[in-house]
């Protein structure tokens, strides 16, 4: 448990002769004619090495709390992508709605009258506790 090996691909080819394209003109239609067929003169080639590297008890403990953590970030990311179409349609439920005029003037009259029956006590209980001694 010392040593870690870790392969390593690397790719290599060679690059043949680029050619420019020739432009033959045709009164007033340009045709292009591009022979770069052999720009590649051959295909990528694939070499593998191995490449090892000395790793300790704190490498193998970050390697372990990763791969934990990658599993609570997948449990609770889907749990939260669940939950989203849930809550949009909560708050386009409960968004505000327009309110027609007759409704908007019968809950305000409602209300002023709540709070002058709320000032009233209030008041009233202003007198009782300044008349109360002490």
């Amino acid at each position: 448990f010392k040593f870690v090996d870790i392969p390593v691909a690397t790719y290599s080819s060679t690059v043949g002769e680029f050619l420019p394209c020739s432009v033959n003109t045709q009164g007033s239609a340009s045709v292009y004619s591009c022979d770069n067929s052999d720009i590649f003169s051959s295909f990528p080639v694939r070499e593998e090495e191995h490449v090892e590297i000395e790793a300790t008890f704190v490498i193998y403990l970050i390697g372990f709390l990763s791969f934990v953590s990658w599993i609570f970030f997948s449990v609770y990311t889907g749990i939260g992508l669940a939950t989203l179409p849930m809550s949009l349609w909560r708050s386009f439920y409960y968004r505000p709605k327009f309110m027609p005029r007759e409704l908007y003037l019968k809950l305000r009259a409602e209300m002023a009258k709540k709070a002058a029956d709320l000032m009233e006590q209030g008041s009233k209980l202003r007198k009782e506790t300044s008349e109360k001694p002490g």
